[in-house]
Parts: C-alpha cells; sequence; structure tokens
C-alpha cells in the first residue's frame, strides 16, 4: 500500500466562534492538541498546516511536519493547497488523509480505518452523516489544487460519489466540529 500522510488543518479563522477556538482550553488541553496528540502517538508522516506560530512550534517539537500559511486567512483551501504543493514535491503515488483541528473525539480506530483502506477517495460516516476526517489518493491532486476560497476536498470527493468508500464511526461525536463556543459547553 502506498504511503499515507495525514494533513492536520489547524488554521482556522474562526469567525463563528468569535475568538480563535483552536487556542481554546477543552478538557485539560488546547482544544487543537486533542487529535493532533492522539495521531502523533502512532503516525510518523504528519503535516501540520496553520497560520498560528504557537500550533506549529508544538507540532514541530513532537516531529510533525510544519507548514506556515498565512493565506488561510482567506478560506480552507488555502491550507489544502500548502499541503499539496509540499507533498507534490516527494515521490508518488501517495495518500492524504485530511483532518481538521477543531474534532477533539476522533477516534484512532477511525483513523486505523482510514489507513488501511483500499479505495482512493473516502469520507467519514456515522449512518448518513457524512464528515471528516477524509482520504484522498495523489491522483487526485489535480482537482484539489482548483479549489477556491473556502472549498474543502468534499467537493471534489462529491464528483466522484461511486469512488467513496464512508467509514462509519462508532459514535457520531466524532464527526463533531467545534462551531461556537456553545459547541464546547455543550461537549464538557
Amino acid at each position: 500500500m502506498n504511503k499515507t500522510y495525514i494533513i492536520y488543518l489547524a488554521s482556522g479563522n474562526s469567525r463563528r466562534f468569535k475568538g480563535n477556538k483552536l487556542l481554546f482550553p477543552f478538557q485539560n488541553k488546547l482544544l487543537y492538541q486533542h487529535a493532533l496528540d492522539l495521531i502523533l502517538k502512532e503516525y510518523d508522516h504528519v503535516i501540520v498546516v496553520s497560520q498560528y506560530d504557537e500550533i506549529l512550534q508544538y507540532a514541530s517539537q513532537r516531529g510533525a511536519t510544519s507548514i506556515l500559511c498565512l493565506e488561510s486567512i482567506h478560506g480552507l483551501s488555502y491550507s489544502i493547497k500548502a499541503a499539496v504543493n509540499y507533498l507534490n514535491t516527494l515521490e508518488k503515488p501517495f495518500r492524504m488523509i485530511f483532518m481538521v483541528a477543531d474534532q477533539p473525539y476522533i477516534s484512532m480506530n477511525t483513523i486505523d480505518k482510514l489507513m488501511h483502506t483500499k479505495h482512493k477517495l473516502a469520507s467519514c460516516a456515522y449512518k448518513d452523516k457524512v464528515g471528516n476526517p477524509t482520504l484522498f489518493d495523489s491522483s487526485y491532486i489535480p482537482e484539489l489544487v482548483l479549489l477556491k476560497q473556502d472549498q474543502g476536498g468534499r467537493k471534489v470527493l462529491n464528483k466522484h460519489p461511486d469512488e467513496v468508500e464512508y467509514i462509519q464511526v462508532e459514535n457520531v461525536r466524532e464527526l463533531y466540529d467545534i462551531d461556537y463556543q456553545e459547541d464546547l459547553k455543550q461537549l464538557q
């Protein structure tokens, strides 16, 4: 199986949250640290994309590749393209798992399922609710680099519905992402 890189997207602007949600304390850690610590324990090929120095330093100190993306202020696509541009310098083929930093309940079991799928495209789901993380084979890079503003990889997945494997998570909480301060309060 091809090498798989985990791309940890930690660049959000937190407009709805009214403050930097990634640096917000949540259950004895900062929000972004929950899933990042989980994957760094098990996987070597982790790439963190962020506009925040604190996050990049934390990731680098723990062995991740850190990519500064100041353009992420303009939308998610800029963070995706920053990671893809870096990966384009590496030997292909490979696969990419895109994770977002505001999903504190994602499980190692779910990440392992994504790692071991034989499909070239995959997305997590709970019944009919789809979410992150997602997986893309490097053959989809030409489509990922065409994303604009706040478009994410879901746009590419939606163009190829028959090719996507949906990895079922054990608990719907794994798909929860934090958009508002009230979301954190409800999850505490």
